[in-house]
């Protein structure tokens, strides 16, 4: 298709997809095409024996730096980042890295905004304060970047557009968590305030900087990580992760333990 021609795989008509539509990692063996290889030799020298867990945390951070290099941030801009999972706290890392003025960070689990703390955001907030409120007693200027990563916008989505409405001209709003709701959008800020609305999902292109990047030190993974399984205790851990919402990236780096992860 067009965007296979171009290299845009993620937009692939066809949507043949590892993990997707053909096994992914958790088969028993798992053939990868030679486009999704790539070296992480770079990393040993940085992370020496933890190289796994760096490496596990690409994917993640490949998909965030795309979606915000390819939007209107510029560095020293304010931004605001929704929900802070692995996909939040990345952005927050990401943001950092590429030199973001304040970093705003909402989330309801306080351990979470700890990690997004330490990961370099200035603020950090539950979703029941009001958004514009501690954004303007955090910032001058407002926010130019908003990142929705809770997959949740349906429930800050008045708090969210009152933002975007009474912010900075030429703001952006990048969606990459998936709302579970169709949501409205009144056309008229964007059109008098010249705001910007985008979405992405995926990361083609963009492995060899942010490779780069942890091999440089911008990005430290390592502090993401809240907790280490044995691949027996997945199951399970699939499970809990629907419920528990305070872990930041869950790991696994025994495959051959059998005991119980409890005893972590």
């Amino acid at each position: 298709c067009n965007a296979c021609k171009v290299g845009e795989f993620d937009s692939c008509r066809n949507a043949d997809e590892l993990g997707f539509t053909r096994n992914g990692a958790m088969a028993e063996y798992c053939a990868v095409d030679m486009r999704h290889v790539w070296s992480i030799e770079s990393l040993e020298k940085k992370y020496g024996n933890n190289i796994f867990l760096a490496g596990s945390l690409i994917e993640p951070h490949a998909g965030v730096f795309k979606a915000i290099t390819e939007s209107a941030f510029r560095p020293g801009d304010n931004v605001l980042v929704i929900g802070l999972g692995p996909i939040g706290l990345a952005a927050v890392n990401v943001y950092q890295a590429l030199g973001a003025g304040a970093i705003l960070a909402c989330d309801p689990s306080l351990p979470r905004q700890k990690i997004a703390e330490i990961l370099g955001a200035s603020t950090v907030f539950k979703p029941d304060i009001r958004f514009d409120h501690v954004i303007a007693s955090s910032t001058k200027r407002g926010v130019s970047c908003i990142f929705e990563a809770s997959g949740n916008a349906e429930k800050n989505w008045e708090a969210i557009t009152k933002v975007l409405s009474t912010g900075p001209e030429k703001a952006e709003l990048t969606f990459f968590g998936q709302s579970k709701a169709d949501l409205t959008i009144n056309p008229q800020p964007f059109i008098q305030k010249y705001l910007r609305f985008s979405g992405s999902h995926g990361h083609t292109k963009v492995w060899e900087q942010v490779i780069s990047l942890f091999a440089a030190g911008r990005i430290n993974p390592l502090l993401m990580i809240t907790r280490q399984v044995a691949l027996p205790d997945v199951p399970q851990y699939l499970l809990n992760l629907q419920t528990n919402k305070n872990d930041g990236k869950v790991t696994i780096t025994d495959f051959e333990r059998e005991t119980n992860a409890a005893s972590i």
